[in-house]
């Protein structure tokens, strides 16, 4: 199968319009012109080229599959009889594995090997995490508090450097993941950390979803959304407390007044999926009645279905060519000081909180 004509009826007249235009030189155009006049048919990747990816890839996952299969049957039947040592090393074995596994994926598979690498990476930093606990707990003998934070933290390192090798979105997901768990173990080390945890990962949420406004996260889009999630989930239990009833309704709100600035359909959804989350809880604790909690709720549902509709009315513009100001790709210099004052504040507030 090849592709149509090398030499277009209508490339003449696309040549004159581009040197009309300035876009090219006469000389430039007669060389394209004799070039494509004598230009063979160009192949097409037909269905079994691409068949043959699938089944690569899928024989990839298969094959990874297939070996954590292996390997936990393995340990499971010995993993008590092996001392200390034996563990750590197997764990690390593993993690060195599917690092290799990774490397290893040849860069011609386009984008199969991109997702082959992605996949056998964030296994990689799993196993990872696996190790670092079993150094804790076994090498160690720490509490679960402090194995919980060696393990997030040491992968948080890790998963950075292979994101920065590999800039695919499940290391995007690995490097915030573990600093999540970071962030909310370190607040449970204070002596008093209560609901503080919370508020560490409400934090690093918060600043994540700002950085990939900004374009220092990348992509955006998939970061300011995990972002939005892990602030949401993060002020989700802190409802009980006054500063953390307002703190979550400031959030939720954020959330979907960005959606509509930034006529992202995704971000109102998590605004929608926050306002269910946090408003049962607040209803109970400070609206009992039951009127009180069906007014709540109609605020509430106007003020969604109002957000929804303007957010797609940004969108229709948008797409109409009218000249709607695009608020979702923000710079990187407004970003870092949005970023740095929510890491003051938040540390300050865990810190005095959690030392009193």
């Amino acid at each position: 199968m090849s592709t149509t004509d090398p030499a277009p009826a209508d490339l003449p007249v696309m040549l004159a319009r581009w040197v009309a235009a300035g876009i090219i030189s006469a000389d430039q155009a007669a060389r394209i012109r004799a070039v494509e006049a004598t230009a063979g048919p160009v192949a097409e990747a037909g269905p079994v080229a691409r068949g043959a990816s699938l089944v690569t890839e899928a024989m990839g996952y298969l094959g990874g599959v297939l070996i954590l299969v292996a390997s936990a049957t393995m340990t499971g039947r010995y993993w008590g009889n092996l001392p200390a040592g034996g563990r750590i090393a197997v764990a690390g074995a593993a993690a060195a594995l599917l690092l290799t596994a990774g490397g290893a994926v040849p860069r011609s598979l386009g984008g199969v090997g991109v997702r082959l690498r992605g996949v056998l990476w964030l296994a990689s930093s799993a196993a990872v995490a696996g190790l670092l606990a079993l150094v804790g707990s076994e090498g160690f003998v720490w509490r679960d508090e402090s194995i919980a934070f060696l393990a997030s933290s040491g992968t948080a390192l890790y998963s950075v450097v292979l994101w920065s090798a590999h800039r695919h979105l499940l290391q995007h997901v690995a490097v915030f993941g573990s600093l999540l768990t970071t962030a909310g173990t370190a607040a449970g080390l204070l002596p008093d950390p209560g609901s503080l945890p919370g508020l560490a990962v409400w934090g690093v949420g918060a600043m994540w979803a700002v950085l990939a406004w900004g374009g220092i996260v990348r992509p955006r889009q998939p970061g300011m959304i995990v972002g939005g999630i892990a602030a949401v989930l993060g002020v989700a239990g802190l409802v009980q407390g006054g500063w953390g009833a307002v703190l979550a309704l400031l959030t939720v709100g954020a959330v979907v007044v960005a959606a509509v600035a930034f006529r992202d359909m995704g971000l109102l959804a998590l605004g929608a999926i926050g306002a269910l989350v946090v408003l049962p809880a607040m209803m109970a604790r400070y609206f009992p009645g039951a009127v009180s909690a069906a007014a709540v709720l109609l605020v509430a549902g106007v003020g969604l279905v109002v957000a929804a509709i303007l957010t797609a009315r940004r969108r229709r513009g948008t797409a109409e060519g009218a000249l709607v100001p695009d608020l979702s790709a923000g710079t990187a210099r407004p970003a870092l000081l949005v970023c740095a004052g929510i890491a003051v504040v938040t540390a300050a507030t865990i810190l005095a909180a959690g030392l009193a």
